[in-house]
């Protein structure tokens, strides 16, 4: 038990004294952007909601894609099969509807503020 207080005491030692042994080694205290300098907070976060609406719209082809394979390969098996593919690619194309509609509002938000 002592050896183990003995490895934590020695730990947070370290911890406790790295950032005073780098903050006396004269690094920088001021870092550049890493998205670059002509990166603004608002193409920040049109970035990401692109990123976002691409993902969506992705996954909502590929649950279509899924849908279909169900419907070709469980459609000769079961009725049961060939149902739940159809819902699958009804609630694929609603998915698909809003966000299309969602990347609307986006823009129309975007046009609106002059962004």
């Amino acid at each position: 038990m002592k050896c183990k207080q003995k490895y934590v005491a020695i730990l947070s030692g370290i911890l406790l004294i790295a950032p005073l042994i780098t903050y006396a080694a004269g690094l920088p205290t001021q870092f550049e952007n890493p998205l670059g300098s002509s990166m603004t907070f608002s193409i920040f976060i049109q970035r990401i909601l692109t990123f976002f609406l691409a993902l969506m719209g992705f996954i909502a082809l590929l649950a279509i894609t899924f849908g279909g394979v169900m419907i070709v390969l469980g459609g000769m098996k079961s009725e049961q099969d060939l149902k739940r593919g159809k819902e699958i690619i009804f609630w694929a194309i609603m998915g698909l509807l809003i966000v299309a509609m969602a990347a609307t509002i986006l823009g129309i938000i975007r046009w609106w503020i002059a962004v």
